[in-house]
């Protein structure tokens, strides 16, 4: 496009100017569409991040789901572990009480010695009284078959 009119020289300049404008105006567009083509391109590799990112939180809270499951069953085994614990102190509470009895009711080897020795002298002093009941009871059975005959021949 040509402007012509008064001043051809103005025209002249005018015309390159626009000519220049136009072949800015193309510059331009050019970087315009160029940079629009590398956003789009920023944009397309921003998405596959978000993709990659979801995909990567997907896969923390797969892990965070199986960590809460082997919390709750290490939570399980600690509280069979303090059943367990509890159980096992009242049983050796138990055991020292009856451990407490048995040093207090035992019987020593030197006690038991003891309480043999006596029951044998028991025994002995017994078998010496039976003894001697029974040579009692051989003299009264000879007194008793000599007051019959005397009493045989007063009569």
């Amino acid at each position: 496009m040509r402007l012509e009119g008064r001043g051809g020289v103005m025209n002249e300049e005018l015309n390159r100017e626009l000519s220049g404008l136009k072949s800015g105006m193309g510059n331009l567009t050019t970087e315009v569409r160029n940079d629009i083509g590398n956003l789009r391109t920023e944009v397309g590799g921003i998405k596959s991040d978000l993709g990659n990112l979801r995909m990567e939180v997907g896969g923390i809270k797969s892990d965070l789901g199986n960590l809460r499951m082997e919390v709750g069953g290490i939570k399980s085994d600690l509280g069979k572990l303090t059943t367990l614990a509890l159980n096992t102190a009242m049983a050796v509470s138990r055991q020292a009480g009856d451990i407490a009895d048995l040093k207090r009711d035992m019987v020593t080897k030197d006690d038991f010695s003891t309480l043999m020795g006596r029951i044998d002298g028991f025994a002995g002093m017994l078998q010496d009284s039976r003894w001697d009941w029974g040579k009692q009871k051989v003299r009264l059975d000879e007194h008793e078959q000599r007051i019959s005959a005397l009493e045989a021949k007063r009569a």
